[in-house]
């Protein structure tokens, strides 16, 4: 079976990162929508990150909804951010302006997708309700994927369906609400199921 990436999304707690960049997360991802339960403030991102001690094992990533070129901007270089993830308003111009500083990803779903000549290193496929814990339409993933472009797959996934969804061999994995007890708490103990069920995949 192919290997996945894998990102553990909506990071919050330092232990909780910690932890997923110890066991082989390839990424984190920080929400910066305030409406979001999983929402962290610059500073609570910067006191994660600077807890964890070896930067080059992971990369992170930032997320942001409606967000303005100038606020995704200083965020990220603030944080020293490697990637951007864009979800709703976001035009093509300003996704070119934003590669030439990090690797963009852009959220899309079956109810609002890009056309496959956006410009972004990576499309993101997830359900139109990001973060309920519903599954993403795999079929526009599958499309992106045989087209050539470098594919996310987010929306749903669990320690459960983890096989099911690397099977579909995507550059990687998105897993954030399955991980937890209530909306922006992650549990330790459903990472640490998640992690053990990733890494029999790759083996």
């Amino acid at each position: 079976m192919s290997v996945n990436l894998l990102k553990i999304c909506g990071v919050r707690d330092p232990v909780i990162a910690r932890r997923a960049v110890e066991r082989g997360a390839d990424f984190l991802g920080f929400i910066f929508w305030r409406r979001s339960p999983r929402y962290v403030s610059v500073e609570q991102a910067a006191e994660i990150l600077a807890g964890i001690s070896d930067r080059r094992r992971c990369r992170f990533v930032g997320v942001f909804l409606d967000a303005d070129e100038g606020e995704i901007r200083e965020i990220s270089r603030r944080l020293n951010l490697d990637i951007v993830q864009v979800h709703g308003t976001c035009t093509a111009a300003t996704a070119e302006s934003l590669r030439k500083e990090w690797e963009l990803w852009r959220a899309v779903s079956s109810e609002n997708g890009e056309g496959i000549d956006f410009p972004a290193d990576a499309f993101l496929v997830d359900s139109k309700t990001p973060g309920s814990g519903k599954r993403s339409d795999w079929s526009l993933a599958e499309k992106l994927r045989d087209s050539g472009r470098k594919v996310v797959l987010a929306g749903g996934i669990s320690a459960e369906n983890l096989p099911e969804a690397a099977a579909l061999q995507c550059y990687a994995l998105d897993v954030n609400s399955s991980l937890e007890d209530a909306p922006g708490q992650k549990s330790l103990v459903k990472l640490e199921q998640l992690l053990n069920q990733y890494k029999e995949i790759r083996k």
